[in-house]
């Protein structure tokens, strides 16, 4: 049996910093149909309260920013959201082909921030990988 192909990523663009946040994120792996995404978002002046993915403008993950990131407790002493605003979302191609991935904050005052954007090509699914013998 083959092995079956990962999601590829083909060109991640960042828009941040921007006037209302700090933060950064990147592919952290992919597997299978599957590609995580790891970061942090830190507003300027309102906090973050979710990090979400769009794909053709639908939501298709969310999550809070919860993951410690003690240098940027240490980098922003007088934010104490800073010491978790770091996050990880993991996201499951559905279709096959290219798709871009929208990353983007939303501030506790429900303004949105784009973060920026993953490029990514989804394997085509092979009927070996569907069809399992028993």
């Amino acid at each position: 049996m083959t092995p079956q192909a990962s999601v590829r990523v083909e060109n991640l663009t960042s828009a941040l910093p921007v006037p209302e946040m700090w933060g950064a994120f990147t592919v952290n792996s992919t597997e299978g149909n599957r590609l995580e995404v790891l970061g942090w978002a830190l507003g300027a002046k309102a906090e973050v309260e979710r990090i979400e993915v769009l794909a053709k403008d639908v939501v298709v993950a969310s999550t809070e920013p919860s993951l410690t990131r003690k240098e940027l407790a240490e980098q922003f002493p007088d934010r104490e959201s800073a010491r978790n605003c770091g996050f990880r979302i993991e996201i499951e191609a559905q279709g096959k082909g290219k798709s871009t991935l929208q990353l983007r904050a939303v501030l506790e005052d429900e303004i949105t921030v784009p973060m920026g954007q993953i490029s990514v090509v989804a394997p085509a699914r092979r009927w070996g990988n569907v069809l399992r013998r028993t």
